[in-house]
């Protein structure tokens, strides 16, 4: 507070210290809060655009994989296959084939694609059987039957009774699998198309989401 006895030089060399004083000391307190806010929230904004871009690539993936379940399903040596067992011949297992191993070829992605009749016969170049016990009793067949959605989805697909013939693990893949069904027939089920996918290219879809210098994201089932 200002004296009444001080003379108005002294008045004014105070009152400018005084608002001199007053921005310095707002700014010193208030400036760093504002700061920290200002950076928290670029933080938040900087996270919430990398979920966005990992759901796109995910769901962009996604949406290519069942184009390719509707290509194997619609491709008439297929549907042959599952639906017309006895006019199978040694000719229309090598198209099938021979169109999976197309589609490996033109999706770096996919580890391997079989198709699995509901009477237990299989067809594949990239599989083989471990036991002689069904693979329609396997809980990845029963689940893809056993579901509503159009495809399933398997994150570790560990205690199949099929081994890669590429070496690839459990742990070294994720399972795609789609339930045929014999539309002609009341709806029964046909068979299944299982394709797995490389981890590696889900895990590519995270490689360049940093979050900071030591953040990271990370795909959760």
């Amino acid at each position: 507070m200002v004296r009444p006895g001080l003379s108005i030089r002294s008045r004014l060399i105070v009152s400018f210290l005084a608002l001199l004083m007053l921005p310095v000391c707002t700014l010193g307190v208030m400036g760093p809060v504002l700061y920290a806010r200002s950076m928290e929230q670029q933080v938040i904004d900087h996270t919430l655009r990398m979920i966005a871009q990992v759901d796109r690539n995910l769901e962009y993936l996604i949406i290519n994989i069942e184009k390719l379940f509707a290509l194997l399903e619609s491709y008439e040596p297929t549907r042959i296959f599952f639906f017309n067992a006895r006019e199978v011949q040694p000719e229309i297992h090598k198209n099938a084939l021979d169109f999976m191993d197309m589609c490996m070829k033109t999706h770096k992605e996919i580890a391997g694609i079989m198709l699995l009749a509901a009477d237990d016969r299989m067809l594949t170049n990239h599989y083989a059987r471990i036991t002689r016990d069904p693979l329609t009793l396997e809980p990845w067949y029963l689940k893809a039957l056993g579901s509503t959605a159009s495809i399933s989805i398997i994150s570790r697909p560990i205690g199949r009774n099929i081994r890669s013939l590429f070496d690839l693990g459990a742990d070294d893949v994720v399972s795609i699998v789609k339930p045929i069904y014999d539309e002609r027939n009341f709806h029964k089920p046909a068979g299944v198309i299982l394709i797995d996918l490389k981890l590696e290219s889900i895990q590519e879809l995270l490689a360049d989401s940093s979050l900071g210098r030591d953040g990271y994201l990370y795909i959760s089932d």
